[in-house]
């Protein structure tokens, strides 16, 4: 006759019914922003772009520039930064084509979210040599959700 088999100490009988915790939360960049009628959602904690055309060459207007600088609690600005659309026309030009050399450009401001609530961002398009009024005005909302846990 065999003899029952032994139970387990209480520490690996604890080892086993506890879950393995979950890794990480939903981290990265995972917006863009670039219609301002449609709201910016994102998680906390993650990174997120709006994204403008700007005029650029002949252009009589200057970059969009925010009206105030979010830093936090609900957004924190990052760092902005220009695209020009020569730099993808010049990367497709053909051999021994001359270079295009002004136009257009899409400036790009990065953000975390930084807490959880709603808060707009405004970015004015102002005339070279003018202060007032904006040529332009886009107001963009951000609502930023508790971050989700990825298990």
């Amino acid at each position: 006759m065999l003899a029952p088999p032994a139970m387990p100490s209480p520490a690996i009988v604890a080892a086993a019914a506890t879950p393995a915790p979950c890794p990480t939360f939903a981290q990265g960049l995972v917006a863009l922003g670039i219609d301002q009628s449609q709201l910016v959602t994102v998680e906390q904690s993650q990174s997120f772009l709006l994204a403008m055309r700007g005029g650029g060459g002949e252009s009589f207007l200057t970059p969009y520039r925010m009206r105030v600088t979010p830093a936090g609690p609900i957004v924190t600005y990052v760092r902005a930064f220009s695209i020009s659309d020569v730099t993808f026309a010049n990367a497709d030009r053909a051999p021994g084509t001359p270079l295009v050399a002004d136009g257009p450009t899409t400036q790009y401001f990065l953000f975390t979210a930084t807490g959880v609530g709603t808060t707009t961002v405004t970015f004015d398009e102002l005339q070279i040599g003018k202060t007032t009024p904006p040529y332009a005005t886009k107001t963009y909302t951000i609502v930023v959700k508790p971050a989700t846990l990825i298990c």
